[in-house]
């Protein structure tokens, strides 16, 4: 518990250090929500109707679909947000969100996407 608190506002990448970043991610990793999200191969969409769980119309699929091209869509719902701590894995290679957020984050409203 010491490690981890000692961690929070500053770590150091060194396993044995009273300030490590491992015994920090493990901490977050054990009591939040780590959903398995790279965004080399994924995108996130804010779309107000997947939000609230109802079908997402054709034209908002669409430009979902054009933005994301390839790669997985994952919708921003409810569910993603009832978890108290969302940790994503950024320090985990296979996890690494090294990329802009304007490519990794649609908004299907484009008064919210312009905001």
């Amino acid at each position: 518990k010491e490690i981890v608190l000692n961690a929070a506002s500053h770590c150091e990448k060194k396993e044995k250090s009273s300030r490590s970043c491992d015994a920090l991610a493990e901490y977050l990793a054990k009591v939040g929500h780590s959903p398995a999200f790279r965004a080399k191969d994924g995108c996130v969409v804010f779309d107000r109707d997947a939000y609230h769980g109802k079908q997402v119309t054709p034209q908002h699929n669409l430009s979902s679909g054009l933005f994301c091209g390839d790669r997985n869509i994952t919708y921003w719902n409810k569910d993603l947000e009832d978890p108290v701590l969302i940790h994503f894995r950024a320090g985990e290679k296979e996890f690494r969100m090294l990329t802009h957020y304007y490519l990794l984050l649609h908004f299907t409203d484009p008064a919210v996407d312009h905001y």
